[in-house]
């Protein structure tokens, strides 16, 4: 992204729900995702979309088309891995070609799919969401001051003390001055912030992006996700992709790259502006 401050930006940087249940104390406490994620817990209930599972952390709902299999897990006798009250990452198996193995994305090509929590503690899929819509998706780290602006700092103040950039409004405000007048309401755009570092450097926790969510009023706003990254993507080139925007186009693919301090394409001049003709 080709503004002047870039140069600074990269400073170290239970729900309850009403379904129609059909099945109830199902025996599987281990669910595995299509991409290879695993969820462990205890599934208490399921619809016919919908399977409502009970973890340390919480209640959390699972799309059925997103699961690969459910299973009963090894028991864990080690009572150092972990406490009963840690809030539960998604953690990958041992496939190694799935989720975030074709980590960081690459242009041209088809974004990967990712399945991670929501804003509101659900397992949902990127691709799902975007059902042939345009996505414009920020990298975000939770310590970079850009971040911190774009998601609104001005208006609502720091998020944890850290001072937004001063130069920059909120994406939602600087959006349609370089759209020709689109919102980020309209509903063929998707809106996605990927927190991929919490303010310790390290995987945001759902209730760390539920906390980011509501600081910033991004909880309730349509079209939007707040997705938290896996320990898997704490790497250095997610680290590079800060702070920035990615467009993908309705087909899921990867087509204009304005992330990290040598962004392969310019925010204002390149990628906004591009984002009416996506979405002819």
């Amino acid at each position: 992204m080709q503004t002047s401050p870039n140069r600074n930006l990269l400073r170290i940087f239970s729900t309850v729900l009403v379904l129609s249940i059909t099945a109830t104390s199902i025996s599987a406490d281990e669910i595995k995702l299509h991409d290879g994620v695993v969820i462990r817990g205890k599934v208490t209930a399921e619809t016919s979309s919908t399977i409502m599972m009970k973890t340390s952390g919480g209640t959390i709902m699972i799309e059925r088309s997103t699961i690969a299999n459910m299973s009963k897990a090894e028991a864990d006798t080690n009572p150092s891995k972990g406490s009963p009250n840690q809030v539960p990452q998604p953690v990958k198996s041992d496939t190694p070609d799935l989720g975030p193995s074709f980590w960081p994305p690459k242009i041209n090509q088809r974004f990967p799919e990712l399945t991670l929590y929501n804003q509101h503690g659900k397992i949902v899929s990127l691709s799902k969401i975007a059902r042939g819509r345009v996505i414009l998706l920020e990298p975000v780290g939770m310590t970079c001051q850009a971040c911190q602006a774009f998601s609104g700092g001005h208006e609502y103040g720091p998020f944890r003390e850290v001072k937004p950039q001063s130069n920059l409004d909120s994406i939602e405000k600087s959006f349609p001055q370089y759209t020709k007048g689109n919102s980020l309401a309209n509903p063929q755009i998707v809106f996605v912030q990927l927190i991929l570092f919490n303010m310790d450097m390290e995987a945001p926790s759902p209730q760390e992006i539920r906390d980011w969510a509501k600081h910033f009023k991004l909880a309730h706003k349509p079209n939007t996700y707040i997705l938290a990254g896996t320990p898997e993507m704490v790497r250095q080139d997610s680290y590079d992709m800060i702070p920035g925007f990615l467009l993908i186009d309705k087909d899921y693919v990867l087509r204009a790259d304005a992330t990290g301090p040598n962004p392969k394409h310019n925010l204002w001049h390149e990628v906004l502006p591009s984002i009416p003709l996506a979405l002819r």
